[in-house]
C-alpha cells in the first residue's frame, strides 16, 4: 500500500480529483491512497485504528473489488455522485461506482454506529448489508446509518425475517432495486425509487414518505406509514390492499381502465 500524508488542505482539491485516488480525513489531517480498488479497505482499516470520525472520499470512476468491504467504525464516505451530468464535473471521471458482481458485498457492524454514505453507485448485484456474514445479531446493532444520493442494487438492514437491531436508518434521494426493511426499528426512506420493499412489521415505525415506488407488492409488509407517495402498478384490473398500514395522500396509478385500488385487511388511508 502507498500513502501519502499532507498536512496543507489547499492540496486536497487536485489529489481528489484524480481518478482512483481514495483521501481519508481525520483530524485535519487528510491521507492519500493511489491504489485505486484496493485502497477502499485500506483506508477503512486505518479510520477503524484512528480516533474519532474519518471522511473517506472516493474520486470518480469504477472500483472493481475483488473481495468484501468491512465497515467497523464510523465514517462518512461520499463519492461523485450517482448521476453522471453532475458527476462529470470531477475531472471528467464520471460517477463513483463500487463493481464486482453479486459475490461481493458491503457489510456494515455494530461498530460503524453513525457511518454515512453520500453519492456512491454499487452496481452488478453488490449490495449494502447492516450485520456481519454469519447471522449474528448483535452484528446488525448499528444504528443512525445514512444513506444519501447513492444507487444500491440491494440494502438489507438486518437479516431479513430473522431481524435486526438496527435502528434510525435514514435513507434519502436513493435509487434502491431491493430494500429489505428486516424489522428495523424507526426506519425512514424520503424522496427515493424503490423497486421492491419488504419486511416491515407492525411496532418497528418505518416511515416512507415521497418516493416512487415501481410495481412494488405492497402486501409484503405491515404497519407502515406511507406519506405522499406515488405507486406504479403494472395492473389494469383491481388491485387488493390488504396491507395493515397507513396511507396518506398517496397516488396510486395502473396501466388500464379497469384499475382500481380495493382496501383490505384493516389498513388506513387518507387523501
Amino acid at each position: 500500500m502507498r500513502t501519502a500524508t499532507l498536512f496543507a488542505a489547499g492540496l486536497l482539491a487536485g489529489a481528489v480529483s484524480a481518478q482512483g485516488v481514495i483521501t481519508r480525513m481525520n483530524a485535519g489531517v487528510s491521507h492519500f491512497y493511489y491504489e485505486g480498488a484496493l485502497s477502499i479497505q485500506d483506508a477503512l482499516d486505518e479510520a477503524e485504528n484512528d480516533a474519532g470520525v474519518d471522511t473517506i472520499l472516493l474520486g470518480g470512476g469504477s472500483y472493481v473489488m475483488a473481495a468484501d468491504i468491512f465497515v467497523n467504525s464510523p465514517v462518512v464516505l461520499i463519492g461523485t455522485g450517482i448521476h453522471p451530468d453532475s458527476s462529470l464535473a470531477y475531472n471528467n471521471n464520471g460517477r463513483t461506482e463500487i463493481d464486482g458482481g453479486s459475490a461481493i458485498e458491503l457489510y456494515i457492524d455494530e461498530n460503524a454506529t453513525g457511518s454515512q454514505f453520500h453519492g456512491i453507485a454499487l452496481v452488478n448485484g453488490v449490495d449494502i448489508a447492516i450485520g456481519l456474514p454469519g447471522g449474528q445479531l448483535s452484528s446488525t446493532d448499528a444504528d443512525s446509518i445514512l444513506f444519501s444520493r447513492c444507487e444500491i442494487p440491494g440494502l438489507y438492514l438486518g437479516y431479513g425475517s430473522a431481524g435486526s437491531l438496527a435502528d434510525d436508518t435514514y435513507i434519502q434521494e436513493c435509487v434502491i432495486g431491493y430494500l429489505d426493511i428486516s424489522e428495523s426499528n424507526n426506519a425512514i426512506v424520503r424522496n427515493s425509487v424503490l423497486l421492491n420493499l419488504v419486511n416491515a412489521i407492525p411496532g418497528n415505525d418505518l416511515l416512507v414518505e415521497n418516493c416512487i415506488f415501481q410495481n412494488v407488492n405492497l402486501n409484503q409488509n405491515a404497519g407502515a406509514q406511507y406519506e405522499r407517495n406515488v405507486f406504479l402498478l403494472n395492473t389494469g384490473s383491481v388491485y387488493n390492499l390488504s396491507q395493515q398500514s397507513s396511507f396518506n395522500e398517496n397516488l396510486f396509478v395502473g396501466t388500464g381502465g379497469g384499475f382500481n385500488v380495493n382496501y383490505t385487511g384493516g389498513n388506513g388511508f387518507s387523501g
